[in-house]
């Protein structure tokens, strides 16, 4: 289970925290077999790092985790009760992919970095994730600095490693990155955030519009943080 006041409390002192066992390991195994089948169709296996967006509209398996509601008390606890879902997808880090470098989710906003946090993020790991096959990194305490990184910060790089159904939770500001896969094995895990409603239009305007029929068909909840995002790919609602 997710202890809310004490990974509110460790994302605001360090700006990550994993949180193990939330998803039981079978579901994610199931997860992860299914993403895997989707980036098949939706990319060429020589794309060593893929990055499926959109995912809402294209599988319902990860619908559940999107409104799970401990995390939500977190992401209200933290960035008040009006929330909105940000882009859902699933990322694979593939045999042979070079290392991801390093970067903040500042989603366009220049330095300085608000201290405020204006994104949660979040990464579900449905296959183990580990050294050798490019587990995410972070540099704690990062999100202090509140400026994007510099090329001396990938020094202080430390991989968060874990197993299918544990959940890597950060600051938007935090400095991250993911490492090169030098396994026999790929590596799956969905991501997903939250923002607060001061969060512009125009920030996530990049991200995939949610279809109408599939938001017709949301429970009650995962509707209300998603309907910011209902639109077709032209713009028209």
């Amino acid at each position: 289970m997710m202890d809310v006041e004490k990974t509110k409390e460790q994302l605001q002192e360090v700006g990550f925290c994993l949180v193990k066992q939330v998803m039981p390991a079978k579901e994610a195994e199931h997860m992860a077999a299914r993403c895997f089948e989707l980036h098949e169709q939706h990319f060429d296996s020589e794309q060593k790092y893929q990055s499926l967006q959109g995912l809402m509209n294209l599988d319902r398996l990860c619908w559940p985790w999107l409104a799970y509601a401990p995390l939500l008390k977190v992401a209200r606890a933290l960035m008040g009760s009006n929330i909105r879902l940000a882009e859902v997808c699933s990322k694979s880090v593939l045999p042979g992919s070079e290392d991801g470098g390093i970067h903040a989710d500042a989603m366009g906003i220049p330095s300085p970095l608000p201290l405020q946090m204006w994104l949660l993020n979040t990464m579900w790991m449905l296959t183990e994730f580990n050294e050798e096959n490019g587990s995410t990194k972070v540099v704690p305490y990062s999100h202090r600095v509140g400026s994007h990184p510099t090329a001396m910060a990938k020094d202080y790089m430390v991989s968060v490693t874990g197993k299918p159904g544990d959940v890597l939770m950060w600051h938007g500001g935090i400095w991250h990155g993911f490492g090169a896969n030098q396994s026999n094995s790929p590596r799956m895990g969905l991501n997903f955030g939250y923002i607060p409603h001061w969060i512009s239009g125009e920030i996530d305007s990049s991200w995939v519009p949610l279809d109408p029929e599939v938001f017709a068909q949301l429970p009650p909840d995962l509707a209300e943080l998603s309907r910011h995002r209902v639109g077709k790919r032209d713009g028209a609602s």
